[in-house]
């Protein structure tokens, strides 16, 4: 539980540092990553009703993963495109950000929900300090970051 509290955790807030260091117009690009994420919290609740919490993850993970994998193989990249790879990682990380919370509460007993919460929690903040460092880096290191990170998590859901 605590490698997935990490990863997403990693992930939302690299997102975030990283359109700062975004090509093209940053009031586009945080208008795209505002668009995302409120798309991204209204269609996670029923597919995750739908598919079960397991197979959300699985798919909103490999969502991420293809639109890191684009991003870190495609050589000659548009504004819009690195604008609409981002677009797509937010689709993908966000409902596994809210996705985290829910299992983390349903899966574990109430007498150690606070606890794992806390230590899940301390772990990840404390790993995520390197969010902005690493989104600072050259390109396409941020997103290959990204990449790994989700596959790891996708492999061990």
């Amino acid at each position: 539980m605590t490698i997935l509290w990490v990863t997403v955790s990693f992930n939302f807030y690299l997102l975030n540092f990283y359109i700062s260091n975004m090509e093209g117009d940053i009031n586009l690009n945080s208008l795209f990553n505002g668009i995302a994420m409120i798309i991204a919290f209204t269609m996670s609740a029923p597919i995750i009703n739908k598919i079960g919490y397991s197979r959300s993850f699985l798919f909103f993970f490999t969502l991420s993963i293809i639109s890191s994998l684009l991003y870190v193989f495609l050589k000659n990249k548009s504004q819009l495109l690195v604008c609409m790879l981002v677009f797509t990682s937010r689709l993908g990380i966000c409902p596994c950000y809210s996705l985290t919370f829910i299992t983390s509460n349903q899966l574990f007993p109430a007498q150690i929900k606070s606890s794992l919460f806390a230590f899940c929690n301390i772990v990840a903040r404390f790993i995520t300090m390197s969010a902005p460092i690493v989104a600072g880096f050259q390109d396409p290191i941020p997103f290959e970051v990204f990449g790994i990170m989700a596959m790891i998590c996708c492999w061990a859901t």
